[in-house]
């Protein structure tokens, strides 16, 4: 489980919802139930946006299969990818030398990093119907190490 780090968009939004709801009390002091209503509807809205912000991805390894999710405020659970590693034609580290060359052919690509440290980044570039798909992701060792056991030729630490 790793936490995705807030993008500038995601901080904008919530600290203009945090402002609406500053303005929305005012209103209320002027208006009374008008206002009340516009408070009640804008902090729902105020709490959906910091929920959908507050990402984190889960991943997965299991019998020869790479399981991404995505976790929405620690509340809401959404199934990003499942990447079976018999179409994966190779998982390595992004720069890799072997991976550059087959960068090219790809039609997708989806990141499930934590945008925060690109050294820890591998890339899985697998095929899925007659696309070629790329997926970024930030696996631990130990999640390497079982890949790189059962697939020796498609995983490269």
């Amino acid at each position: 489980l790793v936490k995705r780090k807030n993008t500038t968009k995601g901080l904008l939004m919530r600290a203009l919802f945090i402002l609406l709801i500053v303005a929305c009390v005012g209103v209320f002091l002027f208006y009374g139930v008008i206002g009340l209503m516009a408070e009640v509807i804008v902090c729902f809205i105020t709490y959906k946006v910091f929920v959908s912000t507050s990402v984190e991805y889960e991943y997965c390894y299991l019998t020869g299969e790479i399981i991404i999710d995505k976790v929405m405020g620690k509340v809401k659970r959404k199934r990003c990818v499942s990447i079976d590693m018999n179409t994966v034609e190779l998982v390595a580290p992004r720069g890799n030398k072997e991976l550059e060359a087959l960068l090219g052919k790809c039609n997708k690509t989806s990141d499930y990093s934590t945008l925060m440290d690109l050294s820890t980044v591998y890339t899985v570039i697998f095929r899925k119907d007659s696309d070629v798909l790329r997926v970024d992701f930030e696996p631990n060792e130990k999640m390497i190490d079982a890949m790189q056991m059962q697939y020796p030729r498609k995983v490269i630490k």
